[in-house]
Order: structure tokens, then sequence, then C-alpha cells
């Protein structure tokens, strides 16, 4: 007898842990230092597939041929978000943005998140107009009971000052309906506030190894 599990071949910057077991074999994300220098975990790049618990190959007669039929599906959710009243954003050189509360892996066998774990993702964004706009693959939101979602947005000034704001978003989150983890989400957030024009300390963008950052294009409908 013999078990199987398939996925997307094209998943650069994935972990896989237990690759030795079925019931364990884990897809997991990397973990990196956020701008203020908080250890999380960077956001997945897409991931689809299928598993079979009991695949017989036996008894098939000479010259035959057994069909394995795997169907793979959507393994991550979609989160986007706006962010509306901050003011200077032609100031703004630099930005990143985390989302506390969620899952940085994934049960491949079982398409569930492990039940005790709760991570921050760390991932990018960009100014649009008046509104800074991202968006990112996620495994989805923690299993744990009460763990609150709190978005971050990190800020860097042309002259190398950081502003972090942060807003507890929990309710935008779980007002999703979810197919198992799966719920795409669209945060909005809303501000009052001006980026500083006085000088800082550091330099003009965040001071992060560019190798651990996953890029995720994804189509932002405006």
């Amino acid at each position: 007898d013999y078990r199987v599990i398939c996925f997307n071949y094209d998943t650069d910057g994935m972990v896989w842990k237990e690759n030795g077991s079925y019931t364990l074999f884990t897809a997991d994300t990397r973990d990196v230092r956020s701008p203020d220098n908080q250890t999380m975990a960077v956001t997945p790049p897409w991931l689809c597939g299928d598993h079979i618990d009991r695949v017989i190959l036996k008894d098939i007669p000479e010259g035959s041929t057994k069909i394995i039929r795997l169907t793979p599906v959507n393994m991550v959710c979609h989160y986007t978000y706006e962010v509306n009243g901050i003011r200077g954003l032609d100031r703004v050189a630099d930005l990143r943005a985390a989302l506390s509360g969620m899952s940085g892996s994934l049960n491949m066998s079982g398409d569930s998140l492990p039940a005790g774990l709760s991570e921050s993702l760390l991932f990018d964004g960009m100014v649009s107009r008046n509104q800074i706009i991202g968006g990112f693959y996620t495994f989805g939101h923690s299993a744990l009971e009460g763990e609150p979602n709190v978005f971050r947005l990190y800020l860097k000034n042309r002259s190398g000052s950081m502003s972090v704001l942060e807003q507890d978003v929990s309710d935008q989150v779980h007002d999703v309906p979810v197919a198992g983890h799966i719920g795409d989400v669209h945060l909005v957030l809303n501000f009052d506030y001006e980026v500083p024009s006085e000088p800082g300390s550091g330099g003009p963008g965040f001071d992060v190894d560019v190798d651990d950052w996953d890029d995720v294009n994804v189509d932002i409908v405006l």
C-alpha cells in the first residue's frame, strides 16, 4: 500500500519539513527579522495540492495500466489590504507591514493548520495615490482561540525616521467565512497620521537582507 501527496513545483521559498512522514509532512515558511527586530515569518507562495491516504498497486493485470487520479486544489488564502488616512505619503521611502495571529505552516496530508502555532507574517506594500495597498498569500489565521490579529505598518521616511502604526483587525479576519482554513480577506485600515519630515538616525531604507524576502505578485482590484 502507498500514500500520496502532490503539490505544485514552483514553490520557491517554501521550507519542507518531515518529508519522510506522510502524516507529518509540512509546508513551512522561513523566519525573518522585522524592521523593529522581532522574529516573524515570510508569507508563502501560492500553493495547491492533493493527497490520497491509501493507494493499492497489486494484482494489476500484465500489460494494463492503473490510473491514480489526483486533483490539486488551492491551499492558501489571499489577503489584500488598504490603508487610509496617512498624510505625507510622498515622504515614504520604504514600508513593510505585518499581521499577527497567523499560521506560517500547513500540514499537507491533513490540509490543516498546526493547533498550537501563532506567528506574525511580514510582507510588502506600496503607495498608490492617497493609500497604501498590498496583498499576500497565507495559510490562514491561527487555530489558537483568542489570538488577536494585529496589523502593524512600518514606514520609513526619506530622512531615515521610522514610524510604527498598529490596529487590531481581528473582527475583519474572523468575520470572513472559511472552508477549512481557506478564506480570502480584504482588510481596511483607517488612521489619522502624518509622516514626519524631520531627520532620523538611519538611512532611507530598512536594513533587511533582501534574500529573506519573497516577492509575491498579486493582482489588486482597485
